[in-house]
């Protein structure tokens, strides 16, 4: 039987399971307007950059918004699931803030593509 965890994408599925937090697509401009203090609306790809810029996992489950934080599949070997929670939270305040790091959660969705 083959398992997948972590953030799997293929033609027509993918998944976020992991610890992080969803948010609409105004929430992720007023999260980087407080961090950076303007966001830059000819860059599509904003959100998407600031997560790679900050090691964070990402995906776009639906038409507005995106789940941001990490996939159970960053979590090194002797790390517990508290320190992975926590460790995730400083990689989201670091990039959104601490107002979006207070709602990382444990996340789980699938959604098909197309």
């Amino acid at each position: 039987m083959k398992i997948r965890s972590g953030f799997v994408s293929n033609s027509s599925s993918s998944s976020f399971v992991g610890y992080g937090v969803h948010l609409s697509d105004s929430e992720l401009d007023d999260a980087i307007k407080k961090v950076a203090g303007k966001v830059d609306e000819e860059d599509w790809d904003r959100h998407w950059n600031i997560c790679e810029d900050n090691d964070l996992d990402c995906g776009s489950p639906y038409d507005d918004g995106m789940i941001i934080g990490l996939t159970f599949d960053h979590m090194k070997g002797t790390e517990t699931k508290n320190e992975f929670r926590k460790r995730t939270k400083e990689l989201v305040k670091k990039a959104f803030g601490a107002d979006v790091a207070s709602q990382v959660c444990e996340q789980e969705h699938a959604w098909r593509d197309g």
